[in-house]
């Protein structure tokens, strides 16, 4: 947990983790010890550090506590593309894909496991999701478009990957809004957000661009692939294809069934089938923009992973799919129109299974 004493040494007015009771997945650079990419995590576990009195919290709250936002929200997203496109739709079977979500994606996995990258990819998610949630409708506001480019500029902060949802927004806003004046608005948020990543970069490691990955301690085979081929590279896209679409997670009979997951990363399709449907919409991309916008963006945020040189040990699934997971429901959403067929029902307990077992597996 280095989520505690960042927001400690946020409190304080710094950037590094001073006499860190361990430094595996720190970096160090100048004498000090720091946290890859952004600080949101921690930033946003401060005020629970306050409630308690300026005491540790187990961030494992941090990351439950937007786990369950982020669920709320897809559900108002979801609950708004029912009034503007399903209107006979059953309302409460928009609670049953919230629930598919919060249990039968990484998103279980992730919220409830409370480690510094975890808590981080949970919190970034949720203000990426917040983004999305003012734009994914019919009707959209200049306003809608604003804070949109302002929740993903913060989940920039947290993860970079994320704040590449800005795409979506992006994308609808070239070819709805023609004035300038409210494009150059609608930049401003993520201009700044960007502005203050790079700030915070320089300050720590002297170069903008620098996010502490160079300086990072990690396994021996990790830094060795970062040093041969680089953070981001073509090289890893065989590998990560596999475990993030392809890898099937083992499943025998001991006394019942028996789950048996690799720790680099399972299909999320094969652990959560349901996600599959979403390749229905396809079909679809032509006749609804908003179908084609939402594959747009689940493209590039997912790029941005498949390039990286890590698949995301130790985990279950592929944690880095929570960028854009999210998407993949609501796309499977609309490809059955607000409905759940009755097939649907054993695919979702099996999904339930897996997940749940999954989780129990790790501990």
């Amino acid at each position: 947990d280095y989520i505690n004493p960042m927001a400690v040494a946020l409190r304080q007015g710094r950037f590094d983790i001073p006499n860190p009771p361990m430094t595996y997945d720190l970096s160090f650079y100048n004498g000090r010890w720091y946290m890859t990419w952004g600080a949101l995590a921690a930033a946003a576990h401060i005020p629970l550090q306050l409630l308690a009195g300026g005491r540790y919290v187990p961030a494992l709250y941090t990351s439950l506590l937007f786990g369950s936002l982020t669920v709320g929200v897809l559900w108002q997203i979801l609950r708004q593309i029912r009034n503007d496109w399903f209107p006979r739709a059953p309302a409460w079977q928009n609670v049953a894909f919230s629930f598919f979500y919060a249990f039968g994606t990484m998103q279980y996995y992730l919220s409830t496991v409370g480690s510094i990258w975890q808590v981080n990819q949970v919190v970034s998610t949720f203000f990426g999701v917040l983004g999305m949630a003012m734009i994914l409708k019919k009707k959209r506001l200049a306003k809608d478009y604003l804070l949109s480019s302002a929740f993903c500029g913060i989940a920039l902060l947290g993860r970079p990957t994320v704040g590449l949802l800005i795409v979506i927004p992006l994308f609808l806003l070239v070819h709805e809004v023609k004035r300038t004046q409210k494009f150059r608005a609608f930049m401003l948020p993520i201009l700044f957000a960007s502005v203050v990543f790079l700030v915070y970069n320089a300050v720590r490691f002297g170069n903008p661009l620098e996010t502490g990955h160079r300086f990072l301690k990690e396994a021996p085979e990790l830094a060795a692939k970062r040093e041969q081929y680089g953070i981001l590279s073509l090289t890893y896209l065989p590998t990560n294809v596999w475990h993030m679409i392809v890898a099937p997670p083992r499943i025998s009979w001991k006394n019942g069934p028996t789950l048996d997951i690799d720790l680099t990363g399972n299909s999320i399709f094969l652990l959560s089938p349901l996600l599959l449907f979403a390749f229905g919409t396809l079909s679809r991309v032509r006749s609804k923009s908003i179908v084609m916008v939402v594959w747009f963006g689940i493209v590039v945020t997912a790029a941005a992973s498949l390039l990286y040189y890590n698949t995301g040990w130790m985990q279950f699934g592929y944690r880095y799919a929570l960028d854009f997971s999210f998407l993949l429901v609501i796309l499977v959403y609309f490809w059955s129109a607000g409905r759940i067929r009755w097939w649907m029902v054993p695919l979702s307990a099996y999904t339930l299974w897996v997940n749940y077992t999954g989780i129990r597996l790790l501990q």
